[in-house]
């Protein structure tokens, strides 16, 4: 009898952990074959995605897919024609508001969900961005290598990245290769 309930515990509980377990789907296809550094879907949904990269996994042509179905197919939004600095971040505060950042103070903002994309100007002498990220539509951040130095240096936003400053304080000694919010205070 003791053997029969052990043996039903570990079923029920080898049933159990699987059953509340997250499992992975394989992507058939991202719409490039550029390696995707940084991905992001808006808030308040999970349909529509964006994912950018670069061709190789240094100062290599970039690229920006987008997905409408949750991931299931992504198709290339930019560059429409010619190429881009490579890309290793990117951010959508909403829907239609984005920004990505990359290689060669590269950064851009699309107003209109991706269809369009203008340089913005955060910070000087910038030899590539590794991340960028919003708490919300006003509040962001990005990190950078500086060109001619080791250093790394931090921009925020507080008025959703119309204008961008140096952070003063609370840099990280080690190489930080992205960045997440805590809390709106705390990255």
């Amino acid at each position: 009898m003791k053997r029969i309930l052990i043996s039903l515990a570990i079923i029920t509980l080898f049933l159990t952990e699987k059953s509340y377990s997250q499992e992975w789907d394989y992507v058939n296809s991202t719409g490039t074959t550029f390696i995707l550094y940084g991905m992001s879907f808006p808030p308040g949904q999970s349909t529509i995605g964006y994912a950018c990269g670069m061709q190789y996994t240094y100062d290599a042509d970039g690229v920006i897919v987008k997905t409408v179905d949750g991931g299931d197919n992504w198709t290339q939004i930019w560059p429409t024609s010619g190429s881009i600095d490579g890309l290793q971040g990117i951010w959508f505060t909403s829907d239609l508001v984005g920004f990505a950042c990359g290689w060669n103070n590269y950064f851009i903002k699309t107003t209109d969900g991706g269809t369009t994309w203008t340089p913005v100007t955060v910070g000087t002498d910038v030899w590539y961005y590794r991340d960028v990220e919003f708490w919300d539509a006003n509040n962001g951040i990005a990190v950078a290598v500086m060109n001619n130095t080791s250093n790394q240096a931090a921009f925020i936003t507080s008025n959703g990245g119309t204008t961008w400053v140096p952070s003063t304080s609370g840099m990280a000694t080690a190489d930080v290769m992205g960045i997440s919010y805590a809390s709106k205070s705390i990255v």
